[in-house]
């Protein structure tokens, strides 16, 4: 059989890009609840992740942002299964001809970022016939490695192309030793400077950290990076990758922007510096110019949802569990145990701070703590009920049905402490209702 044409293979990159589009288009409200509903855990720490580092943008407009990073994230299996259609669309802005320097000889730490197009970069080194490592983690070595190798060597075989690819788990006992021997003999290799959605990374597990300012938010980060390239007088090139959706029609055009070096204090090619800085305070320094380099990327309106860390930065917060000052929080009112309107009163599950993940153990998540609760099958219910604005028409149970029926078709009631509300299932005490508008789990919608 034949191989495809790279026309033929375009033709059906398109049909796929099309059919991936409209997957997000929700046809109906039932298949956005089983959207959100399959994907509660990611939606609510990317919703928290951006109350907690963007505050400027409201709740309403978090699910458009999460429907197009989840976009994004499909689309990478089709940048790599099509990289080749991709490949022939690179644009490549690299002022300082860093590729064409490792052609030379020169090796780099090629540092990138959970951003745009990032998982076909190394199409973009070989193209410049270079030979790398990857510097990996175990799970992502042990789930994708072989398919990495395997469309790498494709890649290259088709186009004649001779380039060699060595993948590293930094996390074997002698990761680190092979990484130093490919710098050595001048290869160079591409690092992540913002962690890997697949690890179980936890700063408490790892010494080797240093903290970082990221929109206005302590992370504590792996120096790893900054560590090579003091101690192999390598520099750092950061590459941001990005995609064009300016237009309606699917965009193969995939830009990547070759940032100016970073020079280890040693470097021969540098300019000399007046005083000499410790490994620790360049990678301190370089760490903080790398995570700069990604805030003001990611800070572009266009390219907020093109960033997959916002599913999994919470892992390197310095403080998790704290209270969020900076957000947009509502302020809820209290049930007025004296009289409340019927009309005027109706009150709604605060979603904005608080989701419901749900699974075989149903679980609260407060966005601005990052703490976790288990949900009850009362609270299941209640929290369900109050999904859409309800009233609280309360009864006495101690009343009589005619008392009752009087009571309620005033336009306000007195409410004892024994009045009850009738949910679609059960039937709960005025009280519960207190403290979840105290924990402001239901605030009154306005």
């Amino acid at each position: 059989m034949n191989p495809l044409s790279s026309s033929q293979n375009q033709s059906i990159l398109f049909e796929e890009l099309e059919k991936l589009k409209n997957s997000f288009s929700f046809e109906n409200k039932e298949i956005e609840k089983e959207f959100y509903k399959k994907n509660s855990y990611l939606f609510a720490t990317t919703s928290a992740s951006l109350f907690r580092l963007l505050p400027q943008i409201p709740y309403s407009k978090h699910k458009s942002i999460f429907e197009k990073l989840f976009f994004n994230l499909q689309l990478l299996n089709l940048e790599e299964k099509y990289v080749e259609n991709f490949a022939e669309n690179f644009e490549i802005i690299d002022t300082e001809n860093s590729l064409n320097k490792a052609q030379q000889g020169q090796p780099f730490l090629f540092c990138c970022f959970h951003t745009g197009a990032y998982s076909i970069i190394p199409a973009l080194l070989a193209n410049n016939y270079l030979d790398f490592g990857f510097l990996s983690n175990k799970t992502l070595t042990e789930k994708k490695g072989t398919h990495f190798l395997e469309v790498h060597r494709n890649y290259c075989k088709k186009h004649n192309i001779k380039s060699t690819i060595q993948l590293i788990n930094v996390e074997e006992n002698k990761g680190i030793w092979k990484a130093i021997r490919m710098l050595k003999e001048g290869k160079s290799l591409i690092v992540y400077a913002d962690g890997n959605t697949g690890s179980n990374y936890s700063k408490k597990e790892s010494q080797n950290t240093v903290r970082v300012n990221f929109l206005g938010e302590n992370l504590q980060v792996r120096q790893g990076i900054a560590f090579l390239s003091y101690m192999c007088n390598i520099p750092i090139v950061s590459i941001i990758s990005s995609r064009d959706f300016s237009k309606e029609k699917p965009n193969l055009k995939r830009k990547y922007t070759l940032l100016p070096a970073i020079y280890p204090p040693n470097f021969t090619d540098s300019k000399p510096k007046k005083d000499k800085i410790s490994k620790e305070e360049f990678a301190e320094q370089t760490m903080q110019k790398l995570y700069f380099f990604l805030e003001k990327e990611i800070t572009k309106e266009d390219k907020i949802s093109e960033w997959e860390g916002w599913i999994f930065v919470n892992k390197f917060f310095e403080q998790l569990q704290k209270p969020i000052s900076r957000a947009n929080i509502k302020n809820s009112i209290k049930i007025n145990t004296s009289l409340i309107d019927t009309k005027k009163a109706p009150y709604i599950f605060n979603e904005e701070r608080f989701a419901l993940i749900e699974s075989a153990k149903n679980t609260l998540f407060d966005k601005f703590t990052y703490r976790f609760f288990p949900a009850s099958d009362l609270l299941y219910e209640i929290i369900t009920y109050f999904s859409v604005p309800k009233k609280l028409y309360l009864f006495d149970e101690t009343q009589t049905d005619n008392e009752q029926l009087e009571k309620n078709s005033n336009s306000s009631i007195f409410i004892h402490s024994n009045s009850k509300l009738q949910l679609s299932k059960t039937i709960i005490s005025v009280s519960i209702l207190e403290k979840l508008i105290e924990k402001k789990i239901l605030i009154q919608y306005k």
